[in-house]
């Protein structure tokens, strides 16, 4: 692995939770009136590429890693665990949705208690969802990289 691959990266990681963090900032109170739309999106939509850019790079560096061990049952340990994490994050991320919910239910902005707006950024961005974001793309990786290494194991 390139160093400018891992600087690119690192500088797309920090970006990531740097959109993460003013998404959570930028989320309105459900219990004010808030009129202002949602400005928390053009953080997000200017920041979009180097999301995407950070978890194909995830995915990337993952395939490259177990490659080198060439271990198996190692990645398929790996990609298990990970599925059972993201298993776990459920639970949270909905309950945390469900919360959201209930409390805009019960304020002066029950309309907005449906959809995606400047109330309900926490509900897709949060550490919970940045952190399942990574363990599919570690998921994502070891599926990969055992496709590789069957592939090499016939030939």
């Amino acid at each position: 692995m390139g160093k400018l691959k891992i600087v690119i990266w690192f500088i797309c990681l920090l970006i990531t939770v740097g959109t993460f963090y003013i998404m959570i900032v930028g989320t309105a109170s459900p219990d004010k009136a808030n009129g202002n739309g949602n400005p928390a999106l053009f953080v997000l939509f200017t920041a979009y590429p180097a999301m995407i850019s950070f978890y194909y790079l995830t995915i990337n560096i993952g395939v490259r890693l177990i490659l080198k061990t060439k271990n198996k049952r190692l990645a398929w340990i790996l990609c298990s665990t990970s599925l059972i994490v993201c298993v776990a994050l459920y639970f949270p991320i909905r309950s945390n949705a469900e919360a959201v919910k209930l409390g805009l239910e019960k304020s002066i902005n029950k309309d907005y208690s449906k959809g995606w707006n400047q109330f309900t950024n926490t509900i897709y961005f949060n550490t919970y969802t940045f952190l399942l974001a990574l363990f599919l793309c570690i998921v994502i990786a070891t599926v990969i990289s055992n496709i590789k290494i069957t592939k090499e194991m016939r030939n």
